[in-house]
């Protein structure tokens, strides 16, 4: 029976034969109203391994927007991210992009021209990735993590960041494999390399 956004404090205790222990310090919070919040999500997606697709971002805000910052990671790292861009709704937006070591990406955007994110749902980020190949199929986690959301005064707008999955299907996936083998220790062995593939080998 929690009421949204009416703060709750409480203390704990524990309870042995010999008595009680004392009390923790008392902490207080609350539970904010989803209600209230915007979301900034990915749709669900199912792509062949190997090749290159375009992720749409999407934004549900309830306040005109400004500017925005957020990293996307994959997990495992199976995408690369190979471009950004801006969806209809930023078109007026100054938008960066920056690739990190460990395959993440930051995305800046900010309204330059007086033309804030209007308020409603769709797409702002059109993010083209390639998938690396897979023997099975693969689920891959997009992950948004340090997301900040401004509407036009600069103050932080509440915001659900939503994980997205990508499945990865590999549909003509090239196998490669090596014979196995047996030797004595100091003797040498030969092993056969295979590759199958459906469609043509380039190196």
């Amino acid at each position: 029976d929690i009421v949204f956004d009416e703060e709750y404090c409480y203390k704990v205790k524990a309870v042995y034969e010999e008595g009680e222990s004392n009390p923790t310090e008392t902490t207080c919070g609350l539970v904010p109203d989803p209600a209230g919040y915007s979301v900034l999500d990915t749709p669900e997606m199912q792509v062949n391994a190997g090749e290159s697709f375009v992720l749409e971002v999407n934004m549900n805000n309830l306040v005109p927007v400004a500017g925005f910052q957020f990293t996307l990671n994959d997990s495992p790292d199976l995408l690369q991210v190979t471009n950004v861009e801006g969806a209809p709704r930023i078109e007026n937006f100054l938008l960066e992009s920056n690739v990190q070591e460990d395959g993440s990406v930051i995305i800046i955007g900010f309204d330059v021209q007086g033309n804030p994110i209007e308020i409603g749902n769709g797409a702002i980020l059109e993010i083209t990735l390639s998938s690396s190949y897979v023997l099975s199929p693969a689920e891959v986690n997009l992950v948004f993590s340090q997301v900040y959301v401004g509407d036009p005064q600069g103050n932080q707008i509440p915001l659900f960041a939503n994980t997205g999955i990508i499945t990865l299907v590999p549909e003509g996936a090239a196998v490669l494999s090596i014979q196995s083998g047996e030797l004595d220790t100091g003797e040498q062995i030969e092993l056969d390399l295979s590759l199958s593939s459906e469609s043509p080998v380039g190196g």
